[in-house]
């Protein structure tokens, strides 16, 4: 058997089933290209009014969505979200086609 299938089989049996759906976005894509995404701001803002706008933004642009798991309990103390929350924010984050 060649190798990349291999190799694709390997990367497979690892990604979960939210990683696998083809949405435009996963948990690679940066933040700043998110918020150029009208569709996803929308989102991002029924969850947490204002926080696309604030002048803090630009230190998380660089970020992946996957990176910024790290900071989830500031997030949730921050804008008081419940980790219900932040799971259906992010599914509905990466549905978006």
């Amino acid at each position: 058997m060649p190798i990349k299938p291999i190799i694709f089989v390997a990367f497979n049996l690892f990604r979960t089933d939210t990683d696998r759906r083809m949405g435009k976005f996963n948990l690679e894509t940066k933040v700043r290209d998110i918020l150029d995404d009208k569709r996803a701001v929308a989102i991002i803002e029924e969850y947490a009014p204002g926080i696309t706008s604030h002048p803090m933004v630009f230190m998380v642009k660089t970020l992946t969505l996957g990176q910024t798991f790290s900071y989830r309990d500031a997030v949730k103390s921050s804008i008081n979200l419940t980790d219900g929350q932040i799971d259906e924010f992010i599914e509905k984050l990466l549905a978006l086609k």
